[in-house]
């Protein structure tokens, strides 16, 4: 029937009802028309030439704004877009603006290149009109985008070009710009710029008064920190950051970094406690790194406890998925260490090996860098390709940390894998060369390093003993076994027993063999109820060696 009545108006009378709809809304909730300004751009849309342009996309507007608030991130877009397609040629700071929200909505829907175009064009708007305010902000939200894309370099050139701007200006938007910028470098894996960068920043938001703003500068000084392996100050930041007033997707990255460092400091039931608070709102935000990595910890943290590879290997499938909405340049290295390695557990190291020279294509100038190189060298170390993983590491020994000062969480875990590769390849010299800085890397107090699954004391057990530095090789073993048991991680404590079996053999101390094949026995039997060949047939021919046959 409404249909029929319908029917029988004619289009410019249809019209002007609408308009009269949109009028009797906006009189009938005066005080909350936020809440029902999509309903009123809906009317004003339909009503055509009875409509004043401005109110229209005042309206257009602010149902984007408020689908913002509601993670409905199309239909922002949607309401953006149509404002922006009833704007004049003049009025640059409203095209501005909108370009803006609809990049923040752009990035909601993790289109990273469609979100960069929208905030490069805003900020073109703001540098001719000179709004130094605009320009950091919007500087801000570009260097985030950028990052998040896997473009730091052009985050880091955004940045200078913000700060250009904003001379000689010392306010909050200044020192929230200089947080980014030290973000930025931090992702580039530069930890002086990074850090110098961020040291201004706070200096100026202890200047200025402002408990939010050093709190917030704190979550970002934290995420930097996380990427160089500073985990006691990572945890002392974020929880200084804690409460912070922060946009959700700000917040929901430095939540995961949160969670991250206190995953690797063993403090587990703190890291749930961040979870919990992660997870609803990565899910709402629908910000599927986030999303992946809970789910991914969440099933590396069962396997410790009930090691079952398939159960692993159906999670991985399942988050690591290709999706297009994912940062290439730091989720392809993750996700390619990830199923190396689970294809080395399962034994089928050709094509974990496949896996790793991947992985190696992939290292970057970024925090991650010496993860593919590490991860491809204890491949190879373990098919007994000899000439060709010195050669690997030779070539990139320079990526290694360098004592005495930050190093990003890329070369620590290289120095992991290839600590362990060189003993399998019985470079032992070389190995226990790097004791010194597997120490440093106790020092940062990580129990664990994930994604490698290896914990930190037997890294340093490992170069300990080939240094043949026996009591301390025994100290971090035992170490070692002490957390895999209270984290816990059952192929952690099969690994710690096969390397303090190697140990053993390579020590020969009245009562050594017999206690390698104790501790290899027990290793064996973990590894054969894990599933695990390769490691199996690795184990028996010690077993066989400790044996003398």
């Amino acid at each position: 029937m409404r249909q029929t009545l319908l029917a029988g108006f004619s289009v410019p009378r249809q019209q002007r009802l609408h308009a009269a709809v949109a009028d009797a809304i906006e009189r009938l909730y005066s005080g909350a028309v936020n809440e029902h300004a999509g309903e009123i751009a809906d009317h004003l849309l339909k009503a055509g030439s009875f409509v004043d342009k401005n109110r229209l996309v005042r309206y257009l507007t602010l149902a984007g704004k408020s689908a913002l608030e509601a993670a409905a991130f199309e239909e922002a877009r949607r309401s953006f877009h149509s404002a922006l397609s009833h704007l004049t040629d003049v009025e640059a700071r409203e095209r501005a603006d909108l370009l803006a929200s609809v990049a923040i909505a752009e990035r909601g829907l993790e289109r990273w290149e469609a979100a960069c175009a929208n905030l490069e064009e805003a900020l073109e708007i703001y540098i001719t009109l000179n709004d130094r305010r605009m320009i950091a902000r919007t500087c801000i939200q570009l260097i985030g985008v950028f990052v998040w894309a896997g473009h730091p370099q052009e985050a880091i050139k955004t940045a200078h070009q913000g700060l250009s701007h904003l001379e000689p200006d010392v306010n909050a938007d200044r020192a929230r710009l200089l947080a980014a910028l030290g973000q930025a470098q931090g992702a580039a894996g530069s930890w002086e710029p990074a850090s110098e960068a961020l040291r201004e920043a706070l200096n100026i938001a202890s200047g200025l008064s402002d408990p939010k703003l050093l709190a917030r500068l704190r979550g970002a000084r934290s995420t930097v920190d996380y990427q160089f392996f500073r985990l006691r100050e990572a945890a002392l930041h974020g929880e200084k950051a804690s409460g912070a007033e922060a946009r959700p997707w700000e917040s929901a990255i430095e939540l995961q970094y949160e969670y991250q460092t206190l995953l690797s400091l063993g403090r587990l039931d703190d890291a749930a406690k961040v979870r919990d608070e992660l997870e609803p709102l990565a899910a709402k935000i629908g910000q599927s790194y986030s999303i992946a990595r809970c789910l991914i910890t969440r099933a590396e943290l069962e396997f410790g406890k009930t090691p079952d590879l398939t159960k692993l290997e159906t999670v991985l499938q399942q988050a690591l998925k290709p999706n297009p909405k994912m940062p290439s340049l730091f989720w392809d290295v993750f996700s390619e260490v990830q199923l190396s390695l689970l294809d080395f557990l399962r034994g089928d190291w050709a094509s974990s090996q496949h896996r790793a020279q991947s992985l190696y294509r992939l290292e970057a100038d970024t925090f991650l860098r010496g993860a593919g190189v590490g991860t491809l060298f204890r491949k190879m170390a373990y098919g007994r390709d000899h000439a060709g993983a010195l050669a690997v590491l030779h070539e990139n020994r320079a990526w290694l940390p360098c004592s005495g000062r930050p190093n990003t969480i890329g070369s620590w875990w290289m120095l992991a894998l290839v600590v362990e590769g060189l003993v399998i390849l019985g470079e032992k010299p070389e190995a226990g060369q790097l004791y010194p800085l597997a120490r440093e890397l106790i020092d940062t107090e990580a129990v664990v390093l994930w994604p490698i699954f290896r914990f930190t004391q037997t890294v340093a057990g490992m170069a300990a003993a080939a240094a043949h530095q026996w009591e301390a090789a025994e100290d971090h073993f035992q170490a070692a076994l002490q957390q895999a048991e209270s984290v816990p991680h059952r192929l952690e404590q099969a690994e710690i027993r096969r390397f303090q079996a190697m140990m053993q053999m390579d020590r020969a101390a009245p009562g050594d063999r017999e206690k390698a094949q104790t501790r290899l026995n027990e290793a064996l039997e973990r590894y054969k109820r894990i599933g695990m060949p390769r490691h199996v047939e690795m184990t028996q021919a010690l077993l066989a060696r400790a044996a003398g046959r």
